[in-house]
């Protein structure tokens, strides 16, 4: 079960990269509603990780998650937010 937890919050990391790179372009109510929704998403984030390191080794943790969000945002960002794939 720690494993699923850490995936899923590995793919709530990438939802919060979303929110958090499209929040500075924004004003009004929109604006208001992405900072809800980012809050909502860092607080799930924090308690699904605290539910995958009470059985999994922080170094295996850490390297899934780092994984997980690396791979997902960068997979986000240029199918989603049609960011360039090439630097």
């Amino acid at each position: 079960m720690a494993w699923i937890n850490l995936i899923i919050g590995g793919i709530f990391e990438v939802i919060f990269n979303s929110c958090l790179d499209r929040i500075k372009a924004l004003s009004g109510f929109e604006f208001f509603l992405r900072i809800c929704g980012f809050l909502i998403v860092v607080s799930t984030i924090r308690f699904i990780s605290f539910l995958a390191y009470k059985s999994i080794e922080i170094v295996k943790k850490n390297a899934v998650w780092t994984g997980i969000w690396a791979i997902g945002s960068l997979i986000s960002e240029v199918l989603f937010l049609k960011d360039p794939a090439e630097y």
